[in-house]
């Protein structure tokens, strides 16, 4: 969190954070964090919608985190299908949601260090 302080103004390293807290339980952390990262952005970004989608799921409104994912989903096909990053956040979002997504199904990702 520290660094993140430091490093000042980047809605990138602040949707990081958040994707840290969200994965160790820390939902209303990364729901600040979230909204600070909105906040820096003066555009939609995929990566900010597949964890709004996560963070709902995580709080139980399963509905609100598929409308959240196919938000998501729909503006990464547009602007970057294919960046490894998203594609990992995307199908863990996906798998978080249960929202039906057939790029996260089709596409064997792997995390850096590992192999198939």
């Amino acid at each position: 969190r520290q660094a993140v302080e430091l490093a000042g103004a980047s809605a990138r390293i602040r949707r990081t954070l958040a994707l840290a807290q969200l994965r160790t339980g820390r939902f209303a952390d990364a729901s600040q964090t979230l909204e600070l990262s909105k906040q820096l952005t003066t555009h939609e970004h995929p990566e900010q919608g597949f964890l709004e989608a996560m963070l709902a799921a995580k709080q139980q409104q399963a509905d609100m985190g598929i409308g959240l994912f196919s938000s998501a989903a729909e503006l990464m096909d547009e602007t970057s299908p294919d960046n490894p990053r998203l594609l990992l956040i995307r199908q863990e979002a996906a798998a978080l949601t249960g929202a039906v997504d057939p790029v996260s199904q089709a596409v064997p990702v792997t995390q850096p260090g590992t192999t198939n």
